[in-house]
């Protein structure tokens, strides 16, 4: 084969579980048809299985009850290898009613509910069935787990897998599986030991979680300022924490560090703290001539309170004078330690009003602050 061509893909087909009640997430639907940004969670799975072209038929695993959700589903996509069939009493019970109507020689079994699934995975999973009859992802166990039952018995880290899908399965695992009878936990189960089937196990690239419980779908939020202050004399200039050796300074209550006013505010907004003004207000003889690095470590205190983390955080600088080339990746770092985090996530940049308005006569400095915040369950 020319090392240049990609290696061959295997035809297959998917059955997509998509029938569970999902009582633990508490949505008020089926959970894979929670919307999560722009879409549903079960979008985010078939987006991945469809861009393969060696996708032969995705069978929808669903509830009758969901029927016209996911029929609606269906159309939004406008392909005809999306086939809908009807679950059963269990998750073994759909599994086997979707391989029913498969006739493919290979097959992947994935929950929808895993929303994180990457091509890259897919395709890992797909060239494991070249060697395998039957191929699971899965990660390293973290935690220490104990057997509790007559007994307590610590398990080996070591020799634990935690697994999680698409499984793939060639036909004859799919012929075991279909000839299976009652529950199990997953659909390599009940081919653990089989003399006939050999197993494959294929370590994990992306996150790959499943939603199960509220938790497991964090929340997200924007926050946004725009602050400005005059120059002045007889001031100091500071901007991200940096001080320039300026004839002018920023004219303000505290040091009027207008980068971490912005960056203040933004994360107060996101979190629905209101303004500036709510928690440091200018008649607050406390805050004359506080340096501002104090307002964004009590916002950082706030942000920990509440559980939220820092996903990432764009500033602008409007002004004239003096230049930032040299000085912008030291107001990230001051930032992101202020924060708690990483400056890769913070994006300070500068621009100059073309010589107009207050800005551009060099009456002031602006900056404008966009960040994105999430909340964590730790």
């Amino acid at each position: 084969m020319n090392p240049l061509q990609l290696e061959k893909r295997l035809n297959f087909s998917v059955v997509l579980l998509a029938a569970g009640d999902g009582t633990r997430a508490k949505t008020p639907m089926n959970k894979v048809l929670y919307r999560f940004f722009n879409k549903s969670i079960l979008e985010y799975s078939l987006d991945v299985f469809l861009k393969f072209t060696e996708l032969e038929n995705l069978y929808l695993v669903i509830r009758p009850k969901d029927e016209e959700e996911m029929v609606a589903v269906k159309n939004r996509y406008q392909d005809e290898r999306i086939k809908l069939v009807y679950g059963g009493a269990s998750r073994s019970d759909s599994v086997r009613n979707g391989l029913k109507e498969n006739s493919s020689e290979y097959v992947l079994i994935h929950d929808a509910a895993r929303y994180k699934i990457e091509f890259e995975d897919v395709d890992m999973v797909l060239k494991g069935l070249k060697e395998y009859d039957a191929v699971t992802l899965y990660h390293d166990v973290i935690d220490t787990v104990k057997l509790c039952e007559d007994k307590v018995i610590t398990l080996e880290r070591k020799n634990l897998k935690a697994v999680t899908t698409p499984q793939g399965f060639k036909k004859k695992a799919q012929e075991i599986i279909l000839q299976s009878t009652g529950e199990y936990y997953d659909d390599l189960q009940i081919l653990e030991n089989h003399p006939d089937i050999k197993l494959g196990f294929l370590l994990e690239t992306h996150e790959n979680p499943k939603f199960t419980l509220p938790k497991d779908i964090p929340t997200y939020r924007v926050g946004h300022s725009l602050d400005f202050h005059p120059l002045k004399e007889n001031r100091k200039l500071i901007l991200g924490g940096v001080n320039f050796q300026y004839p002018l300074g920023l004219d303000g209550h505290s040091d009027a560090d207008v980068v971490y006013h912005a960056v203040t505010e933004a994360l107060m907004g996101a979190m629905g703290y209101g303004d500036l003004g709510t928690l440091f207000p200018d008649t607050d003889e406390r805050y004359r001539n506080i340096d501002s690095s104090y307002f964004l470590s009590h916002i950082k205190e706030l942000m920990s309170k509440n559980r939220y983390d820092l996903v990432n955080m764009d500033v602008i600088i409007y002004l004239e004078e003096p230049k930032l080339k040299d000085h912008k990746s030291k107001m990230e770092e001051n930032i992101a330690k202020l924060l708690g985090t990483t400056s890769g996530i913070i994006n300070v940049k500068a621009t100059t009003m073309e010589k107009k308005g207050i800005i551009g006569t060099k009456e002031g400095i602006a900056a404008e602050a966009y960040v994105l915040i999430r909340k964590g369950y730790y």
